[in-house]
């Protein structure tokens, strides 16, 4: 906080926290979807150059991961740091203690919400790319008493993987913990794939749109509705910027 008063070198200090907040995203990211760090790595470097089916999948996954998360994390610290006082004075002991109130307020409460819906959502991607185009799947809660009654609504809704709705693949909101199962076409009583459908055939009002994509189906895991992305224009540019340099070191070959 010392370097906070002058403008070059707090933009220095945002760029610091914002790379910082990327790679703990993308850690959290790597480990939903259950892959070893080198590994993933290797393949998100690796311009699909000898990789098998399965491997495109999921470097396509880490890809759209990695984009995501990256924009997300410049945007959140972006705002966290919109939300100090212009006039912060770093000798001032009430000036601090505010700051530290609002640093705690992102990096640790909102973060460890933010942090489980990464790892929730790169888990059932992880499964998603394991499965067939004609896999049928069957969206599906915990069937306990914290299930939301809305989530509940949606339990049962069948599509083939081919055409199963982004918004549909959980997470759909925070801390969703809904699941999809893989269903025998005899289960469903077809006799053809392609006869099923889902019993729900556009996103339902009730849906968190900050959640309408999948990173399943190569999308965002938050997606441009979330609030930390209502960036004034003037710093758009800029962040863009920060985000793109984040993701070079990222993706350049060591």
């Amino acid at each position: 906080m010392r370097d906070y008063g002058n403008a070059d070198n707090r933009w220095d200090l945002l760029e610091e926290m914002m790379e910082l907040r990327s790679e703990f995203a993308f850690n959290h990211a790597i480990k939903g979807f259950g892959m070893d760090f080198e590994k993933a790595l290797d393949l998100l470097r690796n311009h699909n150059d000898g990789l098998t089916k399965m491997e495109k999948e999921q470097r396509d996954v880490l890809v759209a991961a990695l984009d995501n998360l990256v924009d997300f994390a410049v945007a959140e610290e972006f705002q966290m740091f919109a939300n100090l006082p212009d006039d912060l004075d770093i000798d001032d002991e009430e000036d601090i203690k505010e700051a530290e109130s609002i640093f705690y307020r992102y990096n640790n409460i909102y973060s460890s919400i933010e942090n489980g819906d990464i790892e929730y959502a790169m888990g059932v991607a992880a499964g998603w790319v394991s499965y067939s185009e004609n896999t049928v799947l069957t969206y599906m809660t915990q069937g306990d008493n914290r299930v939301r009654p809305w989530h509940l609504a949606l339990e049962g809704t069948s599509y083939r993987k081919a055409n199963f709705p982004a918004w549909l693949i959980p997470p759909i909101e925070h801390g969703c913990r809904c699941f999809l199962v893989e269903e025998a076409s005899s289960v469903l009583n077809c006799t053809q794939l392609t006869q099923v459908v889902g019993q729900v055939n556009e996103m339902p009002d009730f849906i968190n749109p900050v959640f309408k994509e999948s990173v399943a189906k190569g999308g965002r895991i938050f997606s441009s509705a979330h609030s930390y992305f209502s960036v004034p224009k003037k710093y758009k540019k800029k962040l863009r910027t920060i985000a793109n340099r984040i993701k070079g070191k990222w993706l350049e070959k060591q």
